[in-house]
């Protein structure tokens, strides 16, 4: 799937351009207002599965402005399965890396297109391709000039609001988000075991790791007062996890559990601990707890928001350095999220599960 991805982009890089131009050289016609007869609609979300769960709040939203509008999401393989639990919003979901399903969504008839991407340039291509009557999408590049409704992106507003305002744009009416509101909901999720802590160590670049070893005096620290403790990750974290497991009274669910399940766990945790992830935007959508550990990625933008959650982050002047999806090689062995201590997580975790806003930082 690594190498898929870097496909992609590579794709995008070498052959986006010159298609966005070639394109731009065809003038958008003018967008329609948008009414009660938008009866089909199609959502391109390439990308990763954390912005496939924050693009949630956005497709509730529209369902509800557009009761009528059949909901089509065209997404990749690795975040397909995240579109395929939202059955009363999505009614197909195509693939974006699979040919034929790209034919098939390209073969269609939309009344609207939104393109959900947010720099790449091949998804704002296809939009441009397929048959609507309007098309928007943000405007972070050239990528712009395919739409009739270009919209300005800001990498300082929360991510899930970034995606509204794409509705914005569209309707000229506010799309209010309201960060202590869960937007996910499972029916088969038994009651929320509070004394239960899940901790994600992985994350999709290195760099968004904090060490295994604070990891580790972090979950011998919960053992010891009391709480449950289980990892949770995907397969490209099992060795890491396995590591972190070693010799401790723990569950490790890692490489073990389909996403289904792990946001199951996620559901009935009382917290989840972890990095730039899924799993910490599932506890957002979910209304589980968290406490979200940055360094190169901007908490404005990623970290979840709301009473239930708590984000460390102390940046050096390099932080963040994460734009669009990209993290490059860090020349001070990521130092940003080495300024978390093991301690003040501790704290968090004492202000979180007993509502103690005074709690000192060498506690649980």
């Amino acid at each position: 799937m690594i190498h898929r991805r870097k496909l992609l982009k590579s794709l995008d890089r070498i052959i986006g351009g010159v298609l966005v131009r070639f394109f731009s050289l065809r003038k958008n016609a003018p967008p329609q207002k948008p009414s009660a007869e938008i009866r089909a609609v199609l959502i391109i979300r390439p990308g990763g599965m954390g912005d496939a769960v924050l693009l949630i709040p956005m497709l509730r939203a529209l369902k509800a402005r557009f009761p009528l509008a059949t909901i089509h999401v065209l997404a990749e393989r690795r975040n397909a399965e995240i579109f395929g639990w939202l059955s009363e919003l999505v009614a197909t979901v195509f693939c974006y890396d699979h040919g034929l399903d790209l034919l098939r969504a390209l073969a269609q008839r939309y009344d609207l297109v939104i393109d959900t991407e947010q720099w790449y340039r091949l998804s704002a291509v296809i939009a441009r391709l397929i048959r609507a009557k309007t098309r928007t999408g943000f405007s972070t590049n050239e990528r712009g000039n395919l739409f009739n409704i270009p919209v300005p992106y800001d990498q300082n507003r929360y991510e899930a609001e970034n995606f509204l305002s794409l509705l914005e744009a569209l309707t000229g009416k506010p799309a209010a988000f309201d960060p202590d509101a869960p937007f996910l909901t499972f029916t088969d999720v038994g009651k929320r075991k509070e004394k239960t802590i899940l901790i994600a160590p992985g994350a999709s670049y290195r760099e968004k790791q904090w060490t295994l070893e604070k990891f580790r005096q972090l979950t011998k620290s919960l053992l010891d007062h009391g709480y449950a403790v289980g990892l949770i990750g995907g397969p490209t974290d099992v060795g890491q996890a396995a590591s972190l497991a070693e010799a401790l009274p723990l569950q490790n669910f890692v490489g073990r559990k389909t996403l289904r399940e792990t946001a199951g766990l996620i559901a009935s945790a009382g917290l989840v601990i972890g990095g730039d992830s899924v799993a910490l935007h599932l506890a957002a959508a979910l209304g589980t707890p968290s406490i979200a550990l940055f360094g190169p990625t901007p908490p404005k933008q990623w970290a979840p928001r709301g009473r239930l959650h708590r984000t460390l982050y102390h940046p050096p002047a390099c932080s963040p350095c994460s734009r669009f999806g990209h993290i490059p090689p860090c020349p001070y062995d990521v130092d940003c999220l080495k300024r978390i201590t093991v301690e003040e997580v501790q704290g968090a975790v004492q202000e979180i599960m007993t509502g103690d806003s005074k709690a000192t930082r060498s506690s649980i």
